[in-house]
């Protein structure tokens, strides 16, 4: 009987309903609340989630502060040495497109529209092909808007062009590593809101996903290998016949088989 060996390999990304436009300090993000990032973890060093603009909760970790459109919790330090968070986006990714690709949304004193605020300075980095790059020093720019909870802070942006970051055309990220500390000018330093893409993209797929595809080939590789050795033939479906393997039973090439010759009765009553 025939047998045969099917492997199917089933990728699947995350997916959820398309989110309505929406604009953040008069920046239009098409993809809706989905084109915001998703989650964080610290990497290194100390950094404070509990941050607010106004009457508001605090947040309760740095993934609650930084997910989300929502301005009003934020992320920031009072050491000197600061720290460094790693912002992830899993139900979207950020695509190089022609253009400002990302927005990081910061809040800071009332300043006039378009104004850089070097006291607010920042690192940004972006992981490409896994690995991270050198860090961007960057100073959020006064977009003219108030964070309606709080009069005394205004919404600052910074916008990045993945392209002048070396990420390719078309190409897509979907980490973000933020270094923000106390640049003891003034403030204690950037207060980081919400991070966003203008460009929004599919989810990047996992490493694992390559994984189980080697896996895969590798167990169908290993499954031909086998029955070669034990059917010394091919594969079912090759066109080409199995030979079975066989026993020697012939005293002559069976060491075992001449033993047990040697024993039977028709042996011993043809010496006697």
């Amino acid at each position: 009987m025939r047998s045969s060996v099917v492997l199917v390999l089933l990728i699947t990304f995350p997916t959820g309903a398309a989110s309505a436009p929406i604009s953040v300090a008069g920046i239009a993000f098409p993809a809706g609340e989905e084109a915001f990032a998703d989650g964080a973890l610290l990497v290194s060093g100390t950094l404070n989630h509990s941050c607010t603009a106004g009457p508001v909760p605090a947040a309760s970790s740095l993934s609650e502060a930084l997910s989300g459109s929502d301005i009003r919790q934020c992320v920031n330090t009072s050491d000197s040495t600061g720290g460094i968070v790693e912002v992830f986006f899993s139900n979207n990714s950020i695509r190089n497109d022609p253009g400002a690709d990302l927005v990081i949304f910061e809040l800071s004193g009332p300043q006039a529209p378009g104004t850089p605020d070097a006291r607010e300075r920042f690192g940004v980095s972006v992981a490409i092909g896994g690995v991270f790059i050198a860090f961007l020093q960057v100073d959020p720019i006064a977009t003219g808007f108030n964070s309606i909870t709080d009069p005394t802070l205004d919404i600052f942006a910074v916008q990045i062009d993945l392209a002048a970051v070396g990420v390719p055309p078309g190409g897509s990220i979907d980490r973000v590593r933020l270094h923000i500390r106390n640049n003891n000018l003034g403030t204690r330093s950037a207060d980081i809101a919400a991070l966003g893409a203008l460009h929004s993209a599919s989810p990047v797929p996992e490493p694992a996903t390559g994984v189980l595809l080697g896996a895969g080939i590798a167990a169908l590789t290993a499954g031909s290998d086998r029955w070669r050795r034990t059917r010394g033939g091919r594969l079912p479906g090759s066109g080409a016949r199995c030979r079975p393997r066989t026993r020697a039973t012939n005293a002559a090439t069976n060491p075992h088989a001449a033993a047990a010759a040697r024993r039977s009765p028709r042996f011993l009553s043809a010496r006697s």
